[in-house]
């Protein structure tokens, strides 16, 4: 979390088994349930959505950067992708990448004029972002 920047976790626990549940419930997470991501999206009590991929995790000094962006005001931003558990060349020149592999730090009013229905990727589409020079560690590909 950020000292005052992160006020709440919410966790899209739609078609996982119980284990994201119990942790998410241990860690006091939000979880998306029967309201759906929008419902949690708009009850949320921050002015910042930070978004990541399942199983990533931002590297240390991630909370500088992501404050120094928010006290400015600037629009959505995306983190640098770091080279830990990175495929090889050749597999990053084929594979698609999941839409928040380099994490999405957005408004929570942006975040709700981009949401479509339920799809959380719709937030990520044409969305124009900057990249901050803290990284983030890609999560494993389902």
């Amino acid at each position: 979390s950020i000292d005052g920047g992160v006020r709440e976790v919410i966790v899209d626990d739609r078609g996982s088994n119980d284990q994201p549940r119990l942790v998410a419930e241990h860690a006091g997470c939000v979880l998306v349930g029967e309201g759906g991501l929008a419902q949690a999206i708009k009850s949320a009590r921050g002015d910042w959505l930070l978004v990541l991929q399942s199983g990533a995790r931002l590297a240390e000094g991630w909370t500088e950067q992501a404050l120094l962006h928010m006290g400015a005001g600037a629009g959505a931003a995306r983190f640098t992708r770091s080279r830990i558990g990175q495929p090889g060349f050749f597999a990053r020149l084929y594979e698609k990448s999941p839409p928040f592999a380099d994490g999405l730090l957005i408004s929570k009013k942006h975040a709700l004029t981009k949401l479509k229905g339920e799809d959380l990727a719709s937030i990520w589409r044409g969305v124009a972002t900057t990249r901050l020079p803290a990284e983030v560690v890609r999560g494993i590909s389902r």
